[in-house]
């Protein structure tokens, strides 16, 4: 009875063993496949972000800087999904440095109102927070997928309600850069319709909006053309 209560022990501590080396080797393939899905899922949503911002023909310096991927493989990705696409629209790698100049948003009253729009457009989608001073500041590490991803989802949209707009990804990337900065660039409420607009930090008029400026122009027009 002694030895058959001994090996029945024995028996209970090796499947007890084996049980417990199992439910370890269980929790360890389950960590190592959760790393693993998050590992598949962040470069996916790298992939992603990067063939989207291609397609809006950023440069190859702004997607790596959202995505983290290395340049030869933004090459590779432009190469395989974009530069022989048939009859497809023809999409253009840009080279160089990205602009930086900020008088292209104020060339024109059309710009300026243009350049309002995306504005306002990244501060409706969360990419800028708004002070009640008018001051912004981003609320997305500015390197970082999520970042990249909600400007392109701006700039999307920006092209639908613009879609005669020659402000390309870069200028907005360059105008949400400058916002940031807040040095040449701001946000400002117009002294006669009260509504927000870009405006030139370094220029002396800046209380009247695009806008506004346009309509009382097209007023004295009609005014001079019945006197």
């Amino acid at each position: 009875m002694t030895s058959q209560y001994a090996s029945f022990s024995l028996n209970c501590v090796l499947i007890c063993t084996n049980l417990s080396i199992s439910t370890d080797t269980l929790q360890q393939n389950g960590e190592a496949m959760r790393v693993t899905d998050t590992r598949y899922a962040r470069e996916r949503s790298q992939l992603e972000l990067a063939l989207e911002m291609i397609g809006f023909e950023a440069r190859t310096r702004t997607i790596r800087g959202c995505t983290g991927l290395s340049d030869d493989r933004i090459r590779k990705l432009y190469s395989t999904y974009f530069k022989h696409a048939g009859n497809k629209q023809v999409v253009r790698r840009q080279r160089g440095k990205s602009p930086r100049r900020v008088e292209v948003f104020f060339r024109s009253p059309r710009m300026q109102m243009e350049s309002t729009t995306l504005a306002l457009l990244m501060v409706h989608y969360g990419i800028f927070a708004l002070a009640a001073d008018g001051t912004l500041t981003l609320a997305f590490q500015r390197h970082s997928v999520r970042f990249g991803r909600r400007l392109c989802r701006v700039f999307a949209l920006f092209r639908t309600l613009c879609p005669d707009s020659a402000l390309s990804f870069e200028q907005a990337w360059s105008l949400c850069l400058a916002l940031h900065r807040h040095e040449e660039v701001a946000l400002t409420s117009c002294a006669h319709c009260g509504g927000q607009f870009v405006y030139d930090l370094l220029s002396a008029s800046r209380s009247v909006c695009a806008c506004c400026r346009l309509g009382a122009a097209t007023k004295r027009a009609a005014n001079a053309a019945r006197a």
